[in-house]
C-alpha cells in the first residue's frame, strides 16, 4: 500500500522507515518483518488528547495523547494486511471483557473494563495491541502541562476541555516531539487517506474560545511534572472512581482487578507507594479511556476513549 503524495500530515514516507525498504513492502510476511512498522510512531492526524485538571484549586491542566481503536485497525490493516489478524473477545462478568488478539500465528490475551461494553471492548483490544508494539512508545511522552484559560478554555464545570484549534497545535507539536526523538522512536509511519497535507482550518473552531486565546503558546516553560504526582493530584480531584483507579493500578502491574469497595479502600496505600513507572503506565491507561472518564466534556477525540492513554494509548 503506497501514498501518492509521499508525506502525510508532516509525516516520514514509509520508505524511509528503518526496516521497510519500500512502501510496496507492505503488508508484511511474517510479525518479524512487521515489528518495526508496528510499532513505528502514529501521524499527529491519528492522535488525540485527554486534559485533566491538576486539583481542584489547580490552574493547570495535564494532556495526554492517545490513539483511537479505528487508527489501531488502519495500523494493522496496513502493516500486517486486514486477512492477517483476528481479534475474539468473550465476557468475564458485567464490568470486564477480555480479548484475544491475533496477528499472523502469534496470540497476545488482555482484559479491558470500563462503564460498557464497548469502553471494556475498547480498552481489551489496545492493550493487546500494545504487546504487539502498537502504540507503546506513546507510554514514553510525557504529558504536557498547559495554563488554564489562556493555555486551555474550562468550560461551565470548571473542567478543561481540547478545542480544534488546540488539537492541530498539541497534534504539529507532537510530531516535532516524535521527530526529535527518532533515534528511540523510529520515523512515523503514513496511513494513506489520514492527514495528508496541510491540516490547518480542517476542523471548526469551538464558539466559546476567544481567538486570542487560540495563538497563545499553551505549553508551560516547565512540562516535566513526575509521574507520581501528577497521578496523586489527579486522584485528589475526584474525577476518577477511587475503585476504578486503583484497578487501573493493580492493571499497571498485572495484577487482576479487586471488588470495588476493596479496591477504594486501597488506594491510597497505593497512590502512597506507587513507583514512578507504575504512575507513567497508569496515566497512559487513562488517556486511552478518555471516552469513558468524566470531567472531559467537551473533548475533541475520534471514538477513543485515550486518551486516552495511555496516557497511551
Amino acid at each position: 500500500m503506497s501514498n501518492p503524495t509521499g508525506v502525510t500530515n508532516g509525516a516520514v514516507p514509509a520508505a524511509e522507515v528503518p526496516g521497510i525498504d519500500d512502501a510496496q513492502d507492505l503488508p508484511a510476511r511474517s510479525l518479524a518483518e512487521a515489528h518495526q512498522a508496528l510499532s513505528a510512531p502514529f501521524p499527529g492526524a491519528c492522535i488525540g488528547y485527554l486534559p485533566t485538571r491538576l486539583g481542584a484549586n489547580s490552574q493547570w491542566a495535564a494532556v495526554f495523547p492517545y490513539v483511537d481503536v479505528t487508527a489501531i485497525q488502519d495500523r494493522l490493516d496496513l502493516v500486517v494486511g486486514p486477512d492477517r489478524w483476528t481479534h475474539e473477545v468473550s465476557a468475564i462478568d458485567g464490568a470486564t471483557l477480555g480479548c484475544r488478539l491475533r496477528l499472523y500465528d502469534v496470540a497476545h490475551c488482555e482484559v479491558g473494563q470500563g462503564t460498557d461494553r464497548w469502553s471494556q471492548s475498547a480498552n481489551a483490544f489496545k492493550r493487546c495491541a500494545r504487546h504487539f508494539g502498537v502504540g507503546r512508545y506513546l507510554t514514553q511522552l510525557p504529558p504536557l502541562r498547559l495554563k488554564l484559560g489562556d493555555g486551555i478554555p474550562v468550560n461551565s464545570k470548571g473542567r478543561p476541555y481540547v478545542t480544534d484549534q488546540l488539537l492541530e497545535m498539541l497534534r504539529r507539536q507532537y510530531e516535532e516531539q516524535v521527530r526529535a526523538a527518532s533515534d528511540r522512536f523510529g520515523a512515523i509511519l503514513p496511513h494513506p487517506g489520514v492527514g495528508a497535507g496541510d491540516s490547518e482550518g480542517e476542523l471548526p473552531t469551538h464558539p466559546e474560545v476567544e481567538t486570542e486565546a487560540q495563538t497563545k503558546d499553551p505549553v508551560s516553560s516547565s512540562t516535566a511534572t513526575p509521574y507520581k504526582t501528577l497521578l496523586r493530584m489527579l486522584a485528589s480531584t475526584g474525577e476518577i472512581d477511587p475503585a476504578k483507579l486503583a484497578n487501573l493500578i493493580y492493571a499497571a502491574v498485572g495484577e487482576p482487578p479487586r471488588p470495588g469497595a476493596r479496591a477504594a479502600a486501597a488506594l491510597d496505600t497505593l497512590l502512597a507507594r506507587i513507583p514512578e513507572e507504575v504512575a507513567q503506565r497508569t496515566l497512559h491507561e487513562i488517556a486511552g479511556r478518555a471516552d469513558q472518564l468524566g470531567g472531559t466534556e467537551p473533548v475533541v477525540q475520534p471514538e477513543w476513549g485515550n486518551g486516552a492513554p495511555a496516557a497511551g494509548m
